[in-house]
Formats: structure tokens, sequence, C-alpha cells
């Protein structure tokens, strides 16, 4: 309940600034380098390293599901700029402020979804080509990881960013292996995360200095949540207590 509050909160945050700025908040750290000329590119480009890491096809006619998927911009941005105009894209998202505001902003997104969901996958067995996600817990839950592996197709593949604490979290890996997945790719992408964090900055000192009114509390949580440069969770990473890792595994063929 703690944490689906919170988001509800951040997301109003990240809701009322593009009414007010007409600006588009996106929920991750980014990652550099990026040719994106958009707004958020750093953050876009993510996405774009899930897809390269994947090999996901742009051809193919796939059904993509992003657990997690905040405001939706992320998903949106693969199926109009990297993807085939023949997949499908289902969000998944615990938040109900996040969910709301996917439904209204990407409503005329024909080749989209959203649903508001906290836990499972709404969706038969063998149903999805592709799961990603961003930094979501997921790959350390064993009810999510299952209910992955129930609906992804055979052969298909979870792509996803998470980030592990290096003296804590002992043998990532196996939860992951136990629950029936091959590990066909991990690449540390630290370097790149902070080169975001270094880079996107100056845009995030901007973005604070637009939500003075807010508490000085919540400013700070906000400074430290965005991972700017001068925050504990900039420290963490560049510190190399916490690393930060995108994977691909699959579900083994029948």
């Amino acid at each position: 309940m703690k944490s689906r509050s919170l988001f509800n909160y951040i997301y109003a945050i990240y809701s009322l600034y593009e009414l007010r700025y007409g600006k588009v908040l996106l929920n991750n750290y980014g990652y550099s380098p990026t040719e994106i000329t958009k707004e958020n590119a750093l953050q876009l480009q993510f996405y774009t390293e899930l897809m390269k890491a994947g090999e996901v096809s742009q051809t193919d006619a796939l059904n993509i599901c992003e657990v997690g998927c905040g405001q939706g911009h992320g998903g949106i941005y693969l199926l109009n700029n990297i993807l085939s105009d023949k997949c499908q894209f289902t969000g998944l998202e615990g938040s109900d402020v996040a969910f709301l505001y996917c439904k209204f902003k990407h409503r005329k997104q024909k080749n989209a979804r959203f649903i508001l969901n906290r836990q499972g996958v709404p969706s038969p067995d063998n149903y999805f080509d592709v799961f990603i996600s961003l930094e979501t817990g997921i790959p350390r839950d064993d009810e999510q990881l299952k209910e992955i592996y129930r609906s992804l197709k055979p052969s298909g593949a979870f792509i996803f960013y998470e980030t592990y604490d290096m003296a804590h979290d002992s043998e990532p890996d196996a939860q992951l292996k136990n629950a029936g997945f091959n590990i066909v790719k991990k690449t540390n992408v630290t370097a790149n995360i902070l080169g975001s964090m270094v880079e996107d900055n100056g845009r995030k000192l901007k973005y604070l200095s637009k939500l003075w009114f807010l508490p000085k509390k919540t400013q700070t949580y906000l400074g430290n949540y965005w991972g700017m440069v001068d925050s504990k969770k900039f420290e963490i990473y560049s510190n190399n207590h916490r690393n930060g890792f995108i994977y691909v595994i699959t579900k083994p063929a029948v």
C-alpha cells in the first residue's frame, strides 16, 4: 500500500507538471549516449537499448507487454518509432494515477491498451512474444516471475533492467533460473546510467526549480529519486555499491 500511495503521489506531480508546463516526465534514469532528439531522449534511449539487447524484430507483428509501464510514454515511443505498426502493446500499471493518465493520454493509440494491475498478468498462457520492464523489482518477485513465464510464448523473451546491491544481493540470477528461465544475456550498464545522470542533471534542476511550491522534503526526495549528481542515489552508483544490468531471459521452447 505504501508503494502504491507513493507512486500515485509521484505520478500526480508528473501529471500536474505536464498540465502546467507542457513537458512530459519519464520515470527512469536514462541511458547515455543517445542520438534521439526528442524531449526525454536519454529516458527513451533506455527503451531502445532493451530492444537492441533482445534483438527484437522491427518488422514482425509482436505482442509486447510492459510490466510497470508508468505513464506509457516508453511503450508508445517504441510503437511509433522502433517496432512494426502491426505490433500490439499492453501496459500493466499498479498506480491508479498513472493508469488513468495512460487511458486519457494514449486513448487514440489503436494498437495499445493499458490495464490497472497489481499482481499477475491478465492474459492467456503463451500469449506474449516479449515482456519488458525497467527497475520494477518484478525479477525478484517469484509470483510475478511465474506469471510472466506462464504468459510468455515458448522461445519468447523477457527483457528488463534491474539494479542490485553488490554487497547484499547474493545470487540474483538463481531466482530467474529457479523460475525456469534461461539467461541469454546480462550486461552491466552502470556507466551508461551514471553518464545519463550527469548529462541530464541540468534539465532536472530546471524541473525542480519549477516545483518550488513543493515541501523541501519532497524536493529533496525527488532529487534523490531522479539520481541527481548531489544525491545519495548518484553516490551509491558512482561508488559501485549498486550496479544496473540489462537482462535478456527466455522461456525454453517445448
